[in-house]
Order: structure tokens, then C-alpha cells, then sequence
């Protein structure tokens, strides 16, 4: 009943509901995998507000997302969600700040509860997601953020990724 709520009002009115479920979900203490993407990808169109307290909101619930999933189809799910509006039409209008921050969630990743042995494989996919946007990227700005990610992401892997031998 209140996942119903949440999405409701994050599609009636995004601006004020928005902050109170960001301290709702860094307040959870239970695995919100049946949830995430969901609330995700209801939220994912405030990356394109002007306003961006809108947007460092959605990282933040991003990132309590993310760190909260237990489940690594749904992260890879959630993954696929975030390259898809990077990649795709939706964002091709977007500011480099709306763009740059979006960049930047995918070093959220790095918060997932994996088991240690399994962080390198996981991280693998992100790994070639931000390679490839740090040469795809027009905007310099863009292109540091993606290549921040990407170190902050490299350095929780045990061996460095087959994609720079």
C-alpha cells in the first residue's frame, strides 16, 4: 500500500514528494529489491528538472536504492535503466549538469551490497558503461565525470579490467 502511495505521488506532484521519500529510504534497514526500480524509474525524469536540489535528491535516492538491493538481476535491471536515458533520446536535450549528474550515479553502484568475491564480475558491466561514455561524451565536463566514476568504480575491483590490457 505505501509503494502505491509513493508512486502516486511521485507522479502527481514529483517536487514535494520527493524529499520526504528521500529520508524515508535512507532510513530503511530492509532490502527494497521488489521495489527499486520502480520508484527509479518513476523518479528518473527529475534528472531533466532545472531545479537541481530536485536533482541531488534523486541521486540521494539512488543511492539509498541501490545500496538497499540485494538483488543483482534487479541492479542489473536498474543499470540498464540509467544507460538507456544516458543513450537515448530523452536526455539528448539535457544540460551537461543534468547530464554529468546522471553520469554520476553509476558510480552508486559501488554502494551495492555484493558478496566480496563477486564485486569485480559484478562491476564488470558498469566498468564497459563508463569506458564508453568517456569517449562518447562531447562535453569535457561530462567526459571527467564519467572517467571519476569510472576510477571510483575500478577501485573497489581486485584486478584491472580486461577492457585496458
Amino acid at each position: 500500500k505505501v509503494r502505491g502511495n509513493v508512486i502516486k505521488a511521485l507522479l502527481r506532484n514529483p517536487d514535494q514528494s520527493i524529499f520526504p521519500l528521500e529520508a524515508m529510504l535512507r532510513a530503511v534497514q530492509f532490502d527494497m529489491s521488489r521495489f527499486s526500480f520502480e520508484i527509479i524509474n518513476t523518479s528518473s525524469k527529475l534528472f531533466l528538472s532545472s531545479n537541481e536540489e530536485l536533482r541531488k535528491s534523486t541521486i540521494a535516492i539512488y543511492g539509498s536504492l541501490i545500496s538497499k538491493t540485494h538483488d543483482f538481476g534487479q541492479l542489473e535491471v536498474i543499470l540498464h535503466h540509467l544507460m538507456t536515458l544516458l543513450t537515448g533520446n530523452e536526455f539528448k536535450g539535457a544540460s551537461w549538469e543534468q547530464r554529468c549528474q546522471l553520469i554520476s550515479t553509476l558510480e552508486l553502484f559501488t554502494r551495492a551490497p555484493f558478496q566480496p568475491g563477486d564485486l569485480p564480475d559484478k562491476l564488470q558491466g558498469i566498468v564497459t558503461h563508463l569506458t564508453s561514455l568517456s569517449f562518447q561524451e562531447v562535453n569535457e565536463n561530462c567526459k571527467i565525470q564519467a572517467m571519476l566514476a569510472l576510477s571510483s568504480v575500478i577501485l573497489k575491483m581486485k584486478h584491472i579490467p580486461a577492457i585496458f590490457s
